[in-house]
């Protein structure tokens, strides 16, 4: 198998939500065609750190306006809805 793959930010969006799941390297790896490494390496913040999926908890402090300066911030389950104008 080639791991030659270039991931997009989707990919990287949904594999990060994967790992979040504790689903294992090796299945998001192959789900993706990537080796287990650069999953990894996503997983480690090494690569792809631009694409960044918080916590429920976390997200629930930002709709409920916990976290001081974020007040106006907004949880995104899909990358295209954190990509659409708000």
């Amino acid at each position: 198998m080639s791991f030659m793959k270039k991931l997009n930010d989707e990919d990287v969006f949904e594999i990060k939500k994967l790992i979040k799941k504790g689903v294992y390297n090796k299945h998001i790896a192959e789900q993706f065609q990537v080796s287990a490494s650069t999953i990894s390496r996503i997983k480690r913040g090494i690569l792809h750190t631009h694409i960044v999926i918080f916590s429920e908890e976390y997200s629930r402090g930002f709709e409920e306006g916990y976290h001081k300066g974020f007040k106006d911030a907004k949880r995104f389950d899909t990358l295209e809805q954190a990509e659409r104008p708000h």
